[in-house]
């Protein structure tokens, strides 16, 4: 079975070049999504790094 993605990935790489300055990690990620998405959605997956 192949790795999961974010076993083996930087989510910088999303969003920001190697030599570009930009959130890291989950802030990346949740900068990436489109207003689409939830607030409330992102904001729980963010406490739930945090607890």
């Amino acid at each position: 079975m192949p790795p999961l993605i974010l076993e083996d990935a930087d989510p910088r790489a999303l969003t920001a070049e190697a030599d570009e300055a930009g959130p890291g990690g989950w802030q990346a990620w949740a900068a990436s999504l489109g207003a689409s998405v939830p607030h409330d959605l992102v904001a729980g997956f963010a406490n739930a790094l945090h607890t």
